[in-house]
């Protein structure tokens, strides 16, 4: 057997014909997950030895749900929408939260979990995920707690993308009325490239480079008297508009 499974048997070395005796094994887990092993049993008859497959599965009072999280392609310099990790205390006393940490380029975004956790409660918490360079990033969020010596891992995974990404500042313009035929002072509005990457405008015939912006004047004049209202359409690579 392994480590993890003992067995006691009151079968004292030999067996009359017809005569049983029985094996008694137990379970003992020294790691979490899953676990197998085999009972052998070795005598004289034939067919010696005989095995028997035993599993089992590791577990504790703190469950962690899931054990892995994997993020799509984030422009490099942003942060992700979080994603949870669930903290269920699944015994009959609390369970005291030792420490919570990230590595790589990943956050702790927030913890919604008390300390102690109390018994048969659950709670989440999110991680986000902000590459620094491109290409596939990985890191841990790693949680230690009073039920288990050792801590546990949840994996993280991510892709650092270099793009583009725009701002618009504001995102709409209001002209105060005016007489038919007048034209209004002009309104700005900013596009900034917030990404990593050049973003070329094509509805404007004018590039942005990172971390540059551009002006574009907007005039106001009304064909008739009434209230007119339109839209500021910029036309670019990444297909926004507002």
């Amino acid at each position: 057997l392994s480590p993890s499974f003992t067995q006691t048997n009151d079968c004292n070395g030999s067996l009359a014909p017809a005569a049983t005796c029985t094996v008694k094994v137990t379970f003992a887990p020294t790691a979490l997950g899953d676990q197998s092993g085999a009972l052998s049993i070795d005598h004289s008859g034939k067919g010696s030895p005989q095995v028997i497959s035993v599993t089992g599965g590791g577990t504790t009072p703190l469950q962690i749900t899931p054990t892995s999280l994997t993020f799509g392609r984030q422009s490099v310099g942003t942060v992700s929408p979080p994603q949870p990790v669930g903290l269920s205390d699944q015994s009959s006393a609390p369970v005291t939260i030792n420490s919570i940490t990230v590595s790589g380029d990943f956050r702790l975004v927030s913890n919604a979990c008390p300390n102690p956790i109390p018994q048969f409660f659950g709670c989440v918490v999110q991680v986000g995920f902000a590459p620094t360079e491109a290409g596939l990033r990985s890191g841990n969020l790693t949680i230690s707690a009073s039920d288990y010596s050792n801590p546990r891992i949840v994996a993280l995974s991510g892709t650092g993308a270099i793009v583009p990404a725009v701002a618009l500042t504001p995102g709409s313009l209001s002209f105060a009325a005016l007489q038919e035929g007048s034209t209004s002072a002009p309104q700005t509005v900013t596009l900034q490239n917030i990404g990593s990457a050049t973003l070329t405008i094509t509805g404007i015939l004018c590039a942005v480079g990172s971390g540059w912006g551009c002006l574009r004047m907007v005039p106001a004049r009304p064909l008739m008297r009434r209230r007119e209202e339109d839209w500021l359409r910029l036309c670019s690579s990444l297909s926004y508009s507002g």
